[in-house]
């Protein structure tokens, strides 16, 4: 078993400049930086400080986090708005910001995201019978974040594309 390792904490001024070069690269959250700061040593006070003068100075935008988090999981991880929603709440942002940023995302992405996922589903799932293959899709499409009416919906336009399995 390796000793646990001891880090020496560091001043808001380091802390400040080290958040303020990662933000510079990459979007992060108020509560992402609550917890890395947390893990550098610094006290709740000093946190709250550093966390304030990244916000102010605009290094930190949890809306702008949000909507930048909502186009990358529906482009390239393929989420629907429940699963990102649910997201964006487990990294702490506020469910305001969420439901700003999900609103003003591209509806026409989220019906096209779920038609290639429901294609490229149907092509693996295997069922005794269409009701069993429509159910496995159903689960499979609500997994990833879609709205049961959406899916359903889609679903009955595409019944001509999902042929009726027979028994294997």
């Amino acid at each position: 078993m390796s000793p646990a390792i001891t880090r020496k904490p560091v001043s808001a001024d380091d802390a400040y400049n080290r958040a303020a070069a990662r933000c510079a690269t990459a979007e992060y959250c108020q509560a992402d930086w609550r917890r890395k700061l947390g893990t550098m040593g610094l006290g709740r006070d000093a946190t709250e400080r550093v966390i304030g003068r990244l916000v102010d100075e605009g290094f930190i935008d949890d809306a702008r986090y949000a909507r930048a988090y909502v186009h990358d999981k529906a482009a390239y991880d393929r989420w629907g708005p429940l699963k990102i929603r649910q997201g964006l709440m487990a990294k702490g942002v506020a469910a305001a910001i969420a439901d700003e940023a999900l609103a003003a995302a591209d509806t026409a992405q989220w019906r096209d995201n779920l038609l290639a996922l429901l294609r490229q589903k149907a092509r693996t799932v295997t069922a005794a019978d269409g009701y069993g293959r429509r159910q496995k899709l159903v689960r499979f499409a609500a997994g990833r974040g879609y709205e049961a009416e959406a899916i359903f919906r889609l679903l009955d336009e595409l019944s001509d594309e999902f042929p009726e399995e027979e028994a294997t």
